[in-house]
């Protein structure tokens, strides 16, 4: 039980910073792109 909880925590974990890298990233291109059009 505590190693199934242990492995699903650090795959939450891992999915909630590719989600939030995701995230960064599609925001900066976003900014990017409206600072560049005129």
């Amino acid at each position: 039980y505590k190693s199934t909880s242990w492995k699903i925590s650090l795959y939450i974990r891992k999915n909630y910073l590719l989600i939030q890298t995701m995230t960064m990233f599609k925001l900066n291109i976003y900014i990017v792109l409206s600072w560049r059009s005129p």
